[in-house]
């Protein structure tokens, strides 16, 4: 009965998706409704919450994977997309080549009109980081160019079946 309700419990293991949840003990006796601020402090102290906070704080709230930056803010510039292979090149790439491809996007897009407070992204080790300033000039230069392709393919595709019929 055991190994049954061991091998169902893992099946359900199996079937969720992981979550990891850092839980603050409110008192050593494990007793309710008694809480030790200071047990409660050390336990969030240790467990890097502050640190992670404080980061926070320090102004970089927007966080990019250097792929998820390059893919995305790309968009910007029509000559990169042009010069792109079918199918693309970075569809194979490395982080370090993303990280390198990231860099260099973030150069030409400091050199656009309007665009001169990019230079105060940071290129860190795994992600781009940004303020919310330097997010909301790329986001609605991103939104721009979104829109613009967006509508010359719906040309496209209204003059194709227009030659249809």
């Amino acid at each position: 009965k055991f190994l049954r309700q061991l091998q169902r419990m893992e099946k359900d293991i199996d079937k969720t998706w992981p979550r990891f949840i850092r839980c603050v003990k409110p008192n050593q006796d494990k007793a309710p409704n008694q809480i030790n601020g200071a047990e409660c402090l050390l336990q969030l102290r240790f467990a890097g919450v502050f640190e992670a906070v404080s980061i926070r704080k320090q102004g970089y709230p927007f966080r990019d994977k250097h792929a998820a930056f390059y893919k995305k803010y790309r968009i910007i510039l029509p000559d990169l997309l042009k010069a792109e292979s079918r199918p693309p090149q970075w569809k194979s790439w490395t982080a370090s080549q993303f990280k390198t491809a990231s860099q260099d996007l973030l150069k030409k897009l400091c050199e656009l009109k309007g665009l001169s407070n990019l230079k105060n992204i940071q290129c860190g080790r795994t992600m781009m980081l940004y303020r919310a300033s330097q997010h909301r000039d790329l986001y609605l230069r991103y939104d721009r160019s979104l829109n613009q392709h967006v509508t010359a393919m719906q040309a496209l595709v209204r003059r194709w079946q227009m030659a249809r019929i």
